[in-house]
């Protein structure tokens, strides 16, 4: 008795040894072919089956097809990868003259992926993305002539304007101004961030952080969004 391939309804011998055989949308038997590692046969509305192999949307599920077998493992979020909180002491005399004050932030609260260096008070960005930066300055002994009050966040990239000012009209009765700002920015892998602040148009006596409560001094934070 002859073996017949449900295939192609030919003699065993002449058939393909990897065949798949299929009903395709009007009924006839159809043939796949050889499959690659990983390809399965998946429906099609009103017309033939297709064959395709699994593949990720978002990377969070890496896939790895294997012969005979699909393996699937989720992957970090990319999220948790880079994050930080950093602050600084307050600093006497730091700008009010037009001096630019790139502000200390050599005290860490949190450094994920350790990617803050509280010696250059610089973040640096480990991968390419979007990421989500913040600061807030407070600045102390503002007087009349202090009439220009610019915060800026420097990247790799370009320098981003905070907030500017009339620091003298905007002071409050203890002479002192706050400023709180954050944006979402692009970096490149190995691209740096930091902050300054500058104050013109008097003398050099704007303290940048309070003596006598640590809530009121610097901070910078941020982290990895996508």
């Amino acid at each position: 008795m002859t073996n017949y391939n449900c295939v192609n309804n030919k003699p065993d011998a002449n058939r393909t040894a990897d065949a798949i055989g299929y009903y395709g949308a009007g009924g006839a038997l159809l043939d796949t072919g050889t499959l690659v590692n990983g390809e399965l046969i998946i429906g099609d509305t009103a017309s033939n089956p297709l064959t395709n192999t699994i593949a990720s949307a978002d990377a969070t599920v890496s896939i790895t097809n294997g012969a005979g077998t699909i393996n699937l493992a989720s992957v970090e979020y990319i999220t948790g990868n880079s994050g930080f909180l950093v602050g600084s002491a307050s600093t006497a005399n730091a700008t009010g003259d037009g001096t630019v004050f790139v502000i200390p932030f050599d005290t860490e609260t949190y450094d994920i992926g350790n990617d803050f260096d509280t010696g250059t008070y610089t973040f640096t960005a480990p991968d390419t993305g979007k990421y989500y930066l913040e600061t807030g300055c407070f600045t102390f002994n503002l007087g009349a002539g202090h009439t220009v009050w610019n915060l800026e966040l420097v990247t790799s990239n370009r320098t981003y304007i905070l907030n500017i000012l009339n620091g003298a009209a905007a002071r409050n009765s203890t002479t002192d101004l706050q400023f709180i700002g954050g944006l979402i920015t692009d970096m490149d892998s190995g691209d740096t961030a930091y902050t300054q602040i500058t104050v013109s148009n008097s003398t050099k006596t704007v303290r940048v952080g309070s003596t006598v409560d640590e809530t009121l001094n610097p901070y910078f934070s941020g982290m990895r969004i996508f």
